[in-house]
């Protein structure tokens, strides 16, 4: 009896044992992507109390807090981003200037902004590596830590059409940041400052 005991408690050791290198595996990249995103900018933020946050394609959390415009509109812009950089993209309205859709985009990635109501769009581009972020009173604040810029692109037109069924037609673009690629149109851009963004 105390040898079977022994011998459970035993595989029960051996069981903790395995599950405890995968947690340790985990802590230990997170720890390194924490490392490797620690470039002299990258510190800089880090002693401002911002925290490494990687970001996955697609809108940005709510404590973001801008003002995005809901909306009923059926147009979209897909948008791929080329080169080595990830972006942070704000499609605004020219008239109002409000933020109408905010997303993060990984480089090599492409993400579709949707229900956009007609009118005339640029974007406002930060882009860069290692994604920082804190927070201020209840809203975040994020920024690059490394290969930080910020660009201005042209005006897109999204016009409302309605067919010969008086159904309403939808625009769709496709546009390439970063890089050039045979689909899609690539943007001018313009270099703009932290304040413009």
């Amino acid at each position: 009896m105390i040898l079977m005991c022994f011998v459970v408690g035993l595989k029960l050791l051996s069981s903790c044992e395995q599950h405890k290198p995968q947690k340790t595996r985990r802590e230990a990249k997170r720890i390194a992507d924490s490392i490797a995103a620690s470039g002299p900018d990258s510190l800089n933020l880090i002693n401002q109390g911002y925290t490494y946050q990687p970001q996955k394609t697609g809108s940005f959390p709510a404590c973001y807090a801008l003002p995005i415009k809901s909306s009923e509109g059926w147009h979209s812009l897909e948008i791929k981003v080329m080169g080595e950089d990830d972006m942070a993209v704000k499609l605004i309205e020219t008239r109002t200037q409000e933020v109408v859709r905010f997303a993060y985009i990984i480089h090599g990635k492409k993400f579709e902004m949707t229900e956009i109501p007609g009118g005339t769009y640029y974007l406002r581009i930060m882009s860069g590596k290692h994604w920082y972020a804190k927070m201020k009173g209840k809203r975040c604040e994020g920024v690059f830590g490394e290969n930080l810029r910020y660009r201005s692109s042209q005006k897109c037109t999204f016009r409302n059409h309605i067919d010969k069924n008086h159904q309403p037609t939808a625009n769709s673009f496709y546009i390439v940041l970063g890089g050039s690629t045979g689909k899609g149109e690539r943007f001018n851009t313009d270099v703009i400052d932290k304040e413009q963004y």
